[in-house]
């Protein structure tokens, strides 16, 4: 063989060489480009799923919002409501008291010496039953207001 044939045949073989590395590294470079897509396409997935905890949270907030407006709405309503219960609770304590208050006052003289003699046993008894009553009720109403 002469000479020339061999380095061509080694020209030749380092050639192929090259080739076969040349085409190891497209393929390399086609490996990586595919596992690129898929890191690519999870990273997609992952926003997208991200995109939509992020719109579920914010129609949270939004109805947690308005709920919460609603209570204060109620609140505000309970409040109205609470203190026009208290006015009418203390009107009515002093529409009870006041005719309370008669009814004691006409029944200490029946019971003291000015009309008693004029009362029989039964009389007095009575006299005696509507005021113990009417303390009591006046005791109730006490006991209510404070």
């Amino acid at each position: 063989m002469t000479v020339a044939l061999v380095v061509t045949l080694i020209l030749l073989a380092a050639a192929l060489a090259a080739l076969y590395l040349m085409r190891a590294r497209i393929s390399l470079l086609r490996a990586e480009m595919r596992a690129e897509r898929v890191a690519a396409e999870a990273l997609r997935d992952r926003i997208a799923g991200l995109e939509r905890d992020v719109a579920r949270l914010e129609r949270d907030v939004a109805a947690g919002v308005t709920r919460a407006d609603e209570l204060g709405q109620e609140l505000s309503g309970v409040r109205e409501t609470n203190r026009k219960l208290a006015e009418a609770a203390e009107s009515t304590v002093h529409d009870l008291r006041e005719p309370l208050g008669t009814v004691l006052d006409f029944l200490e003289p029946l019971q003291n010496r000015r009309y008693s003699e004029q009362l029989d046993y039964r009389g007095k008894q009575y006299v005696r039953f509507a005021k113990d009553a009417a303390l009591r009720l006046r005791e109730l109403i006490d006991a209510r207001t404070g």
